[in-house]
């Protein structure tokens, strides 16, 4: 099993057994965990429940995916992409098998969203979706999206929080 965690992402306690319990019926191959974040807050909230679903919108790669080799090797894997590749990957994983979002959660940093504001990121966000959507490729969507994204400055010391 293959496991795509971020940095400033935490895995629920007994995650493994999460996977392997969801692995086990040999019909699901891939999937990925709900999230919740590190601080509390309404609209912090509100993003975390809305990833129970499983949905295009609500699955990113902050969620730690996961994949058996088989099924990641079918997919493709991820694109070689700046952006987006989670998105790409997860929507491949759903293509070529049967995907399952657990119903566990990992814990990820606020930071990025407390240092532009909950609303300003998720507005982003979604203008960065829509876009793609329309089929504006992630290349050019990086070069409005990455300038953005750097949360620390540069003599703070990188951390999971």
């Amino acid at each position: 099993v293959l496991l795509f965690l971020h940095a400033d992402t935490i895995l629920p306690q007994a995650a493994l057994e999460h996977i392997r319990t969801a692995l086990s019926d040999g019909k699901q191959d891939s999937g990925c965990f709900r999230l919740r974040f590190d601080r509390s807050g309404r609209l912090l909230g509100l993003y975390a429940w809305a990833t129970q679903f499983d949905t295009r919108f609500t699955t990113f790669g902050d969620q730690a995916m996961f994949a058996t080799r088989a099924a990641f090797k079918a997919s493709g894997g991820f694109p070689d992409w700046p952006l987006l590749e989670d998105l790409a990957l997860r929507q491949r994983l759903r293509g070529t098998g049967c995907f399952r979002k657990l119903h566990a959660a990992v814990t990820t940093s606020a930071r990025r969203f407390e240092k532009h504001g909950v609303i300003q990121t998720q507005l982003r966000n979604a203008s960065i979706l829509g876009l793609y959507g329309l089929g504006v490729h992630p290349e050019t969507l990086a070069r409005w999206y990455l300038p953005h994204r750097v949360c620390r400055d540069k003599d703070e010391p990188i951390t999971p929080w």
